[in-house]
């Protein structure tokens, strides 16, 4: 086990090449508490019609802030990219965004871009802190886990 964990850290990161089930790996080892979310946004959707019915999800499992890792799409494989931190209320739904538009800026957009690939739209790993009322703890998990995974960040 620590020969895999080992392996993910220095090999496979480096080449954003992290799975959904790499990155759970690598969480569970360093006492993350993680769990998948369906965006209910279809690859492929132009608009994202169900966004509250994924924020009710968020709001339902009992989360104010938390971090969260986005994903990207090779043929039919999915890869980590992006770390970030966000909130979502009644009155509040999150900042996660899937554009890869030229007019925002980011490193994670421009490598969508310059090598032709997409968001994977449908699912979100949401990395629940121990308070989910502290900003200041999703902060600190978005830093910690963007240099573990060699994410960028939001």
């Amino acid at each position: 086990m620590k020969n895999h964990f080992y392996y993910l850290i220095v090999n496979t990161r480096k080449e954003r090449r992290l799975t959904e089930e790499d990155v759970k790996f690598i969480l569970d080892q360093c006492g993350y508490k993680a769990r998948m979310f369906d965006t209910q946004f279809k690859m492929g959707a132009k608009r994202w019609s169900k966004r509250m019915v994924f924020t009710n999800a968020l709001i339902e499992s009992g989360l104010t802030y938390f971090a969260y890792i986005k994903f990207y799409r090779e043929g039919d494989n999915s890869y980590a990219l992006v770390a970030g931190k966000t909130k979502v209320t009644e009155y509040y739904r999150t900042d996660i965004c899937f554009t890869k538009s030229e007019k925002f800026k980011g490193k994670a957009k421009a490598f969508l871009r310059d090598n032709n690939l997409e968001w994977d739209t449908e699912k979100i790993m949401v990395v629940i802190p121990k308070n989910t009322k502290s900003e200041q703890e999703a902060i600190d998990i978005e830093r910690e886990i963007t240099g573990l995974l060699g994410l960028y960040s939001s």
